[in-house]
C-alpha cells in the first residue's frame, strides 16, 4: 500500500557517528504508523563517519530520501 511513497529521513549524527534517536524524524510520515516506527528503529542502528570541521569530528544533521518499496 505504501509502494512509491517518498519519505525524507532527518536525523542528527553525533561526533562519534551515531544517530541521536530523539532527533530523528520522517518528513512526511507515511500513513502506516507501524512502518514509520519500524523505519525509525532501523535508522537508529545506522553508523556514519562523523562530519568534519577544521579536522575535528562534529555533530551534524543528515537527511536521506527514500522511495518506499525500494529499500
Amino acid at each position: 500500500e505504501l509502494r512509491g511513497t517518498e519519505v525524507t529521513i532527518w536525523t542528527f549524527i553525533d561526533e562519534g557517528g551515531r544517530v541521536v534517536p530523539d532527533l530523528t524524524r520522517l518528513e512526511p510520515p507515511t500513513s502506516n504508523e507501524e512502518f514509520n516506527l519500524r523505519l525509525l528503529r532501523q535508522v537508529t542502528e545506522w553508523l556514519f563517519r562523523p562530519a568534519q570541521q577544521n579536522g575535528r569530528a562534529v555533530s551534524a544533521w543528515f537527511s536521506y530520501r527514500i522511495l518506499v518499496g525500494t529499500i
